[in-house]
């Protein structure tokens, strides 16, 4: 079937007009961390316990194979984090809230009720080797604490006790933990972990001030974040809990943080909206992101004002998401396809305010960015290098007049000030588009565009092309202070001439500015 062609102008909001005759360039309306681009790493895979490869059912959300612990010393791991610098790495998962930290020689309670609480245990090996692949790849660690039921009293009150010999020997041996998290989905506890595991927003709040007070005491320079609220499509936050929170807090975190799946897999039992590669790429689909991101911003709006105090909001952060819950889909998160809805769920993110968005996960399920066997990058561990290296702190307005399944995000370019990327995304299945670019509204003039086109050979193939080529990852991957090259190489394009979007795919273009 022949491809159509459709046709679109891409325009950038600019200043308001004044009396300076010469072109003004566009300001950036958000920014972003320079750490936006974010990947987990789930307990469960760090550790050995229930998870989704494998499984073909599922027991209280969790998967019913265990998994094993990753190899956190492969070099090819470590090479392909390194290449993810700047970024965290988060350890989290339902898993976060079932740990023991066995720092003192010491094993959990003992005990029925305990084997039940704690089902999986962390060793000072094991952290020392996270701690290692933290410092070897350059990511810096972001960490979900047990805010479940085994580290409770009879009353249901947090007894930071082996909380904090985790804190004390991570302060000891200086590990890179940068945020410290107090619980991971708190607020689908009954959920994950049975009815009785229900936190109230008051009882939540009581044990985040003891926990605030904590990593203040032995971590000064770290942030604190939570409450890794679990949000679903078309319900929202379950059992709210954020709203909650801002008349009962004493201590406000620095980071609110939420999780978001856009669908469910066919695994899980639960679902709102049952995986689909199709569907998934739907506009207002999409556009759910946003709204959910919207709705936690004034939360934490809410939540900054807790108390009565005045104080800036906390950050927001997206701290899970990935292409479907439940370990991401078989045959269809680890493909082509997948990456339009994760390029497009990062570009509205950055527009909605959201500072970091952490993908689930670098290794570990469907939804990974990396094999986990291999472990060799998939589609989307290029896709999210393509954004780091390509696509900047600085957020700018920009609409175009074409096709609503064009979708069009722009940014700064990292290490070149000057110029600008524009990310478009083709969602039509057999339409091209032809995209031109309204370069006055640029405020400069392009010395050339430089394209990197992503293509497939299907929408559902292992690997992805850049203008025709496999991706490449220098054998040495550069330090983090360097010079970061993306992983393709361009084709230059002149700016006057519009640009060819095949179907179902999307480009990077790189307006570059006179130097």
């Amino acid at each position: 079937m022949p491809h159509q062609l459709r046709h679109a102008t891409v325009r950038f909001s600019l200043p308001e007009a004044d009396n300076v005759s010469r072109p003004r360039r566009p300001q950036p309306f958000r920014r972003v961390d320079t750490r936006f681009l974010s990947v987990a790493l789930d307990y469960a895979c760090l550790i050995g316990a229930p998870w989704w490869e494998g499984t073909r059912r599922t027991r209280r959300g969790f998967g019913h194979e265990i998994a094993s612990p990753a190899d956190l010393g492969d070099r090819r791991l470590i090479h392909y984090a390194r290449a993810l610098t700047p970024g965290f790495l988060r350890l989290g998962g339902s898993e976060a809230d079932r740990i023991f930290y066995a720092f003192s020689n010491s094993g959990p309670p003992r005990g029925r009720r305990s084997e039940t609480v704690f089902r999986s245990v962390l060793t000072r090996e094991r952290w020392d080797q996270v701690g290692a692949l933290a410092r070897e790849s350059g990511l810096e660690l972001f960490v979900t604490v047990n805010a479940g039921a085994g580290p409770r009293d009879r009353k249901g009150r947090w007894d930071p006790t082996n909380a904090e010999e985790l804190l004390t020997y991570t302060a000891d041996r200086r590990y890179p933990v940068s945020v410290w998290e107090f619980g991971n989905e708190v607020n689908g506890f009954p959920f994950l972990h049975g009815p009785g595991s229900h936190l109230t927003a008051g009882r939540y709040a009581a044990d985040f001030t003891t926990f605030h007070d904590m990593v203040r005491h032995y971590a000064p320079r770290a942030l604190t974040a939570g409450p890794a609220s679990a949000y679903w499509p078309m319900v929202g936050e379950i059992l709210p809990l954020l709203p909650r929170l801002a008349t009962r807090l004493q201590r406000v975190p620095d980071i609110v943080t939420w999780h978001y799946y856009p669908q469910q897999s066919s695994r899980g039992l639960i679902a709102t909206r049952r995986a689909d590669a199709v569907k998934v790429l739907m506009p207002h689909r999409l556009d759910s992101a946003a709204y959910w991101a919207r709705r936690v911003m004034r939360h934490a709006r809410s939540v900054g004002r807790a108390g009565g105090r005045s104080q800036p909001a906390p950050e927001v952060w997206l701290g899970e998401t990935g292409h479907a819950l439940y370990g991401g889909e078989p045959g269809v998160s680890d493909r082509f396809i997948a990456g339009l809805w994760w390029l497009d769920q990062l570009g509205l993110m950055a527009r909605s305010g959201v500072r970091v968005v952490v993908r689930q996960s670098l290794l570990g399920g469907d939804y990974a960015l990396l094999d986990t066997e291999t472990p060799a990058p998939r589609p989307d561990y290029w896709n999210s290098l393509l954004w780091k290296r390509l696509m900047g702190e600085s957020v700018y307005a920009v609409v175009h007049d074409g096709d609503p399944l064009l979708r069009v995000y722009a940014h700064n370019t990292p290490q070149q000030p000057e110029s600008i990327t524009m990310l478009l995304i083709n969602l039509n299945h057999h339409a091209e588009i032809s995209v031109s670019v309204d370069t006055a509204t640029l405020g400069f003039t392009p010395r050339e565009f430089e394209i990197y086109a992503v293509t497939a050979e299907d929408p559902y193939a292992w690997s992805i092309s850049i203008n025709g080529r496999p991706p490449e990852l220098p054998e040495q991957t550069q330090p983090p202070a360097g010079r970061r090259t993306p992983p393709g190489k361009s084709v230059p394009h002149n700016p006057r001439e519009p640009i060819v979007v095949p179907p179902l795919s999307y480009t990077f273009v790189v307006a570059v500015a006179h130097t």
